[in-house]
């Protein structure tokens, strides 16, 4: 029962100081594939994700995209789990974007704020528990949550603009209909 819970314990909360040499290359290598497949895809994926049906509309393999975002974000989640554990990579994948929302002006903005926000909140987390002796995953969480809470507490920034109407949407006005207003 003892190896159970110690197995437990790092998979719930991993090690990020106890990283060696051959899982940090192995991090970078997938790291650098998902990002290459993002940034290849990204506007097949981005219409997957947002507008499905006009996606396949337009004759993008919807099944295939899916499926493929389903394997990114499981190879992400698989090669972080087992050096930074279950819970900081959940918390990293959800905090940051969450922040980064309250600033971002378009999808594309968001997601560089997002990635952004995580770098920042990995390195200030590990200065912050190098200089307070303090758990690195946890402090790691806690900046991040320290950026979501100060985007609550910011006012929206000068930069974000106002939402646009989508084509086609239904507050957009079509040429000979009469206006709604």
């Amino acid at each position: 029962a003892k190896g159970l819970n110690a197995s437990l314990f790092a998979f719930l909360f991993g090690s990020i100081l106890t990283v060696d040499e051959r899982s940090l290359l192995l991090i970078a290598a997938l790291a650098v594939g998902v990002l290459a497949a993002l940034a290849f895809l990204y506007r097949r994926l981005l219409s997957v994700t947002l507008l499905e049906e006009s996606a396949r509309a337009s004759g993008l393999p919807v099944l295939a995209l899916n499926v493929l975002l389903a394997v990114l974000a499981a190879l992400t989640i698989a090669s972080a789990m087992r050096a930074v554990g279950l819970l900081l990579v959940a918390a990293l994948m959800v905090l940051p974007v969450l922040a980064a929302t309250r600033f971002a002006w378009s999808v594309r903005s968001t997601l560089l704020m997002a990635m952004g926000f995580g770098v920042a909140s990995s390195l200030l987390g590990l200065a912050v528990s190098y200089q307070a002796n303090t758990a690195p995953g946890g402090t790691i969480v806690l900046v991040a949550v320290g950026f979501l809470m100060l985007g609550w507490v910011l006012p929206p920034l000068g930069w974000r603009r106002e939402a646009r109407p989508l084509p086609g949407g239904p507050d957009e006005h079509r040429p000979g209909e009469p206006s709604r207003s």
